[in-house]
């Protein structure tokens, strides 16, 4: 049979769950949901098979990832491209299909693997964003639509490992992480240099290094605790939630990219708030001087979590991000507001969520669903899952038609 997508397109082996700038043993347990410009090619595939044929024939997959990943992109085409309702896309499914669970991001094996995440929040999850204007439905009217917003998509977060969870409001790994980075597709620095590769400065700011090194700070190896305590992350050495990119390999010739602040800048940032340490294990070197980013006019706070324990924040660390955050319009260019941690899955999600459920009328198993589909790799402990689940109006349940079981187990057809 056809395919339903098209390398040259696509540009990645389709209907493979990955997470940028990991390997897949990386990985774990985890075998989804697929990213959304996976799921904006599904459809746009689909499409174009039915231009030529009557029917598109999904058919029973026994291995559980697929089955699940498969679900979520039928679901999407559903909802994305007919308008079907969700409690229609989980009649016609049926309640098996919908209720099946992904792993926890990151699941490594050493436990049982279990998780929160629910095919129909994945679904209920784009209908929330369709209804509240974080994705337009109508880019994936044509083929090159669909091309530019994947383009776009991918750009962030290959580039600069950001993913933009609602207009205005993002998500990143620290900077310095990803300008470490040996992968030539990223960029090489935080600010724009005026000589080699992660220093300088820029025009106005001589000499305000991108990044700092002064007599308190190094970049240490791991089970290093010497540096101050209010800037390493406590038990950092030893922290169990933690992702941890790969510096393998010898760093290659850089894509000639931007620096990172340019792109904040291009994208309407004026806030920066970092949710990691100084430095954590796991960090090529120590984080930037956030006084280099105040002096180029952007906002920053700090709010460390630390990274072990399921890696929640504290009531006092949302009063504060609540209070910091409270006059930024970020719907407005130049007030939207950036969050990252270390690897930008798990406490800077937190904390954008969490902005969305107070800004948003939203349930919390759709805020879920989203953020996996939006930012693969992103909530990275049970506790994280959980935190959002219980946002806004919490879990969406599903209402179908019961007479859809008998056919659950059956082919799906679309036409």
């Amino acid at each position: 049979s056809a395919p339903l997508l098209d390398d040259a397109i696509y540009g990645i082996t389709p209907g493979k769950y990955r997470v940028p700038h990991y390997g897949s043993k990386a990985l774990g347990q985890a075998f989804g949901p697929l990213s959304l410009d996976q799921i904006c090619w599904f459809c746009r595939g689909v499409e174009a098979q039915l231009n030529s044929n009557p029917r598109v024939v999904v058919g029973n997959l026994e291995e559980r990832g697929s089955r699940c990943n498969s679900a979520v992109l039928l679901g999407a085409f559903l909802r994305l491209r007919r308008d079907w309702s969700i409690e229609r896309i989980g009649a016609a499914m049926g309640e098996e299909d919908a209720l099946s669970i992904f792993p926890c991001s990151w699941s490594d094996g050493s436990q049982e693997v279990s998780g929160h995440l629910r095919v129909l929040d994945c679904w209920a999850g784009l209908d929330m964003a369709v209804a509240h204007g974080w994705f337009e439905a109508a880019c994936l009217e044509t083929e090159d639509d669909t091309a530019q917003f994947c383009q776009d998509y991918l750009h962030a977060v290959l580039t600069y490992d950001v993913s933009q969870l609602v207009p205005g409001l993002l998500v990143s790994a620290d900077p310095v992480t990803t300008a470490r980075d040996p992968n030539p597709e990223t960029f090489a620095h935080v600010f724009t240099p005026r000589a080699p590769a992660f220093g300088g400065s820029e025009s106005g700011n001589r000499g305000t290094p991108a990044i700092p090194s002064s007599p308190g700070l190094r970049a240490v190896p791991m089970g290093d605790m010497d540096l101050p305590p209010d800037i390493i992350s406590p038990l950092s050495p030893k922290s169990c939630d933690t992702v941890c990119k790969e510096y393998s390999g010898t760093p290659n010739a850089k894509s000639g990219s931007g620096s990172f602040v340019s792109f904040l800048k291009e994208c309407g940032i004026g806030f920066i708030i970092r949710a990691n340490f100084r430095y954590e294990h796991g960090m090529p070197s120590d984080s930037y001087n956030k006084s280099d980013f105040v002096s180029r006019g952007i906002r920053h706070l700090d709010l460390p979590v630390p990274d072990y324990g399921g890696s929640l924040p504290t009531t006092r660390d949302l009063r504060k991000l609540l209070n910091a955050t409270e006059d930024c319009p970020i719907s407005r260019f130049g007030h939207g507001i950036i969050i990252h941690c270390k690897g930008g899955f798990g406490r800077s999600v937190l904390f954008a969520c969490h902005l969305i459920a107070q800004r948003f009328t939203v349930y919390g198993s759709a805020l879920l669903g989203w953020v996996r589909m939006v930012r693969p790799g992103a909530v990275t402990t049970l506790q994280q899952e959980q935190y959002i689940l219980d946002l806004g109006r919490g879990r969406i349940e599903l209402t179908a038609d019961k007479s859809s079981s008998e056919n659950r187990q059956k082919p799906c057809t679309i036409s």
